[in-house]
């Protein structure tokens, strides 16, 4: 059988703390061995109080360590050990109890705190990974990542520091109940160490699948809601409530099914081994009483025991449990672990240059793109040149490469193979990509708006209390916003609702185009962003874009004529061909 703790799990956790929480965490060790020696002082003081109350104080003289203990403190007389034994009976009993209460909220405060560490930390190297991940990864697996998965993980580590802390309640214990009395004692750890070994050993496999299976399903679940949040409109019109509600009770189901299997086998030890605790004493009882047990004062003895077995069987109901857990959550921390073991994108802070300026001409060299190794290209091979303060018009039928030659473009995406240049220098072989999109406002045709106020979207990424209103005000008035943000109740106060739910697509494009002007970026990226406008709209929106800076680059993908013929240069993409085209050619 496998160890009771994975020794791989707690060296991966251990090498991800922080060292303020490994300190915390040692602190945490200390209070627990504490705690431990306290339950066996207390079952040792037990003794002799149940000598005193069972009026057989002269007893105590037989045991040696408290024989010497009390002849420090003058106490020789049997009738003096009456006072002197209650306290500290009540003194070591009280003392457990506080150091069990402290042992207890330091262990699940520690979880706690490790559980931020471990969120914020995968969060952030979540962030930090690059675009193409998103493509081939689907976001329900992310979202459950930083959910439950990491739920699960802080579940795992209250399990390990609670197995801890009933591996040393319960060696201690067990020292105390052999010093009570060792045959009675080895007979009782024989008769429930062998039963938790017993059992954990059978329901191992069974843990271990349902811990996989909840993982699976976790994901499934978050994915049916986002799906049926996502297309609400079609539920509705199309009356498909039947289905989704119908594929979310077989996931949901199947879910908290194992769940509850693992929470059954967790957990139903407890009630049926403190049973056979009572039945135990029952026969001790029974076996004094026929005379088997002559050597035994019954009283004294079999309360000592009956004490350090009802404090010793939840320990290793706890060791038991947790142990459990770990099985039973084991999958969802495999998970995290994955992720906080990429230590690639561990950086939560994206750098950039602040003195970084786009000077001459963005080039593509022989670029060619796929997104599998056993894909083909999606592009032939691309050669041209962007220069700084360019106008460019992208036309394209749908699918015909578009949006990957913008996503090439902002460093989104790696080409597979060629090389990309900004002013002579190698995109990405000089680590220039943050700094390049730093200074890209990139406005696609869905622009995405938090749910949050007007002039929290416009400025979004920039904290409330930092954000410079007059500014806002302003790029609103350049997107033509400020017509109909002024109508609303709050003005640039209003709350937009979740994904701009309260307004038009063309007010959404309106306030993505406004937020590019906040950033106020050297290159302006439009991909479709105002196809929901009308075309005097758009038409007052690239000639405001013009005059605010001529030296500002701009690459819009658009299917208007009129608006093609506004822009100086045309690139057309068919079929992965990228190259420029004349007016006339259209």
């Amino acid at each position: 059988m496998k160890p009771i703790i994975p020794l791989k799990l707690i060296k991966n956790i251990w090498q991800h703390l922080s060292d303020k929480r490994k300190y915390n965490l040692l602190v945490t060790i200390f209070v627990m061995l504490s705690a431990a020696i306290s339950e066996l002082i207390s079952l040792t003081a037990a003794l002799p109080f149940l000598y005193v109350i069972s009026s057989k104080p002269e007893k105590i003289i037989e045991i040696k360590f408290l024989k010497y203990i009390y002849e420090i403190f003058g106490i020789t007389k049997p009738e003096d050990f009456l006072i002197p034994v209650i306290i500290s009976f009540i003194f070591f009993a009280a003392l457990s109890g506080i150091l069990r209460t402290l042992n207890l909220y330091l262990t699940t405060k520690l979880s706690a705190t490790i559980g931020t560490d471990f969120s914020v930390k995968s969060y952030g190297i979540l962030l930090n990974k690059p675009f193409y991940y998103y493509i081939n990864e689907n976001s329900s697996k992310t979202i459950t990542s930083l959910t439950k998965y990491i739920d699960e993980y802080v579940a795992v580590i209250y399990a390990i520091l609670e197995i801890f802390t009933g591996l040393f309640t319960s060696i201690f214990l067990i020292g105390g109940i052999l010093f009570v009395n060792s045959y009675l004692a080895l007979i009782a750890l024989l008769i429930f160490g062998s039963a938790y070994y017993l059992l954990s050993k059978n329901i191992n496999k069974i843990l271990r699948r349902n811990s996989l299976e909840i993982a699976n399903l976790q994901t499934k679940q978050v994915k049916t809601i986002q799906e049926s949040v996502g297309s609400i409109r079609n539920i509705i019109m199309d009356n498909f409530q039947k289905y989704f509600t119908k594929n979310y009770f077989y996931i949901d189901y199947g879910m908290r099914n194992k769940m509850s299997q693992n929470q059954f086998l967790t957990y139903f030890p407890k009630s049926i081994f403190e049973s056979v605790g009572l039945i135990f004493i029952a026969i001790i009882s029974f076996l004094y009483s026929k005379n088997y047990l002559q050597n035994v004062d019954l009283v004294p003895v079999l309360g000592a025991l009956a004490i350090g077995l009802q404090r010793l069987l939840p320990s290793l109901q706890k060791i038991y449990s947790s142990w459990a857990s770990l099985k039973s959550y084991g999958e969802g921390a495999n998970r995290i672990l994955k992720i906080l073991e990429d230590s690639r994108f561990n950086n939560c802070v994206k750098e950039t240059k602040k003195d970084f300026s786009f000077h001459k001409k963005l080039v593509f060299e022989k670029v060619k793109f796929k997104y599998y190794a056993s894909q083909s290209y999606v592009n032939s091979e691309i050669n041209l040149e962007i220069c700084k303060g360019d106008k460019i018009a992208i036309i394209g039928e749908s699918g015909s490469g578009k949006s990957t030659f913008l996503d090439l473009i902002m460093g989104l995406l790696e080409p597979t193979k060629g090389k990309i240049f900004i002013d002579d220098k190698n995109l990405f072989l000089n680590n220039l990509v943050p700094y390049w999109q730093n200074i890209i406002s990139h406005v696609p045709q869905e622009i995405f708006l938090a749910d949050a106020t007007v002039q929290e979207n416009i400025a979004i990424g920039i904290p409330k209390e930092k954000i410079d209103l007059d500014r806002v005000s302003k790029c609103a008035d350049l997107a033509k916003v400020s017509g109909f943000v002024k109508k609303l109740p709050n003005k640039y106060e209003s709350v937009v609702g979740e994904r701009g739910s309260k307004l038009s697509v063309g007010q959404k494009q309106r306030i993505g185009i406004a937020r590019a002007f906040y950033k106020n970026a050297e290159i302006l990226i439009l991909d479709e962003a105002t196809s929901a406008l009308d075309s005097r709209t758009e038409e007052d929106i690239l000639k405001t874009i013009k005059e605010i800076n001529p030296n500002t680059t701009i690459i819009m993908v658009t299917h208007r004529l009129n608006t093609i013929n506004k822009f100086e240069k045309i690139i057309k993409i068919d079929n992965g061909r990228v190259q420029y085209i004349n007016k006339e050619n259209i």
